[in-house]
């Protein structure tokens, strides 16, 4: 038995012999040019595989003993056994005889390669994160991006300021927007405990703020709420961000057990770019003087309301806090 290993992330040798070693014949030529894009997408990126000449109605078989998912792409092996070997002609494989060769074989080669050649793959820069393929680029592109992102979230605090025509384009802009307010003192009260991933809701966060004349509702603190005690202070409340409020109202429409179903009485606090659009079964009332009371946390600029629940979730829309902000009558 003669053999070829590579570790490597191209290999046009193993490709040439694909090409040249397993053909279709019989009559079967008109498929040859398929035939061929699947052997090579099929084996070279499926792991250790074995093809056996003549037999393309299973051309591979993957073996138990794998690597990550970079071994995958980079392990290349070709055997060739003398005579009098045979393939099994009845299952149209590799014989039997040989497979606990092949696996014992396959699993020392990959732990004797992988540890010395993985760091010396030259791997192409397409594959790169960004693109960025070395420190210098990698502080560069991030050195714009915090400019962009103070340029575009800096704006949002600023007495006056005019982001009618900054529309945030993903969940992302509106929850780094709230969190400049809240890490500003804009937004005040809000003690924001995380953004998890892979959890049912957006964010987790406690509240605790003081009576003072910015934070009770008056004329000229319009973002204020109403006491009955010099503060208020609650634990374990949850959030959830959305561009426009109607984006929530499809989540809590759906029928449990389907993906990105929410649950009306679990969120506390939807924070929102706009509440534009029709909100069917639910209501959402613009904060006024007349529902003041109703109000949980500073901020609150909506209410948004299911006729079937008591619940009730406060929601900070970015667009209408935008242009509270920019009044001239708002106190900080």
């Amino acid at each position: 038995m003669t053999g070829y290993v590579s570790y490597s992330s191209h290999n046009k040798l193993y490709e040439d012999a694909v090409d040249k070693l397993l053909s279709l014949d019989n009559g079967l030529m008109d498929a040859e040019e398929s035939f061929q894009e699947y052997v090579k997408n099929s084996c070279i990126n499926g792991g250790f595989v074995i093809s056996v000449k003549g037999f393309p109605n299973r051309p591979k078989h993957t073996f138990i003993q794998r690597g990550g998912s970079e071994d995958k792409n980079r392990t290349f092996m070709i055997y060739d056994f003398d005579d009098p070997y045979r393939p099994d002609y009845g299952r149209k494989n590799y014989a039997n005889v040989v497979h606990a060769l092949l696996l014992e074989m396959e699993k020392q080669i990959m732990l004797t390669i992988r540890p010395i050649k993985r760091n010396y793959i030259i791997k192409p820069n397409t594959a790169a994160t960004h693109g960025v393929v070395g420190l210098a680029e990698a502080k560069q592109l991030l050195k714009d991006d915090e400019a962009n992102l103070r340029n575009q979230y800096s704006k949002a605090i600023e007495e006056n300021s005019d982001l009618a025509d900054s529309k945030p384009v993903y969940e992302l802009d509106v929850m780094l927007e709230f969190l400049v307010y809240v890490n500003s003192g804009v937004l005040k009260g809000f003690k924001v405990l995380g953004c998890p991933t892979g959890i049912m809701l957006d964010g987790l966060f406690d509240y605790e703020i003081e009576r003072s004349e910015i934070t009770e509702y008056s004329p000229s603190a319009p973002l204020g709420i109403r006491f009955g005690s010099a503060s208020k202070k609650y634990g374990g409340k949850w959030l959830e961000y959305k561009v426009h409020a109607d984006s929530l109202i499809t989540d809590l429409k759906r029928n449990p057990g389907e993906p990105g179903k929410k649950w009306f009485e679990t969120i506390d606090l939807l924070v929102c770019f706009d509440v534009d659009g029709e909100i069917e079964d639910y209501s959402i009332e613009e904060v006024v003087e007349d529902n003041i009371d109703a109000l949980t946390y500073f901020g609150v600029t909506h209410l948004l309301r299911n006729g079937s629940s008591e619940h009730v979730i406060q929601v900070i829309s970015i667009k209408k806090l935008r242009h509270i902000l920019a009044s001239p009558t708002t106190v900080e």
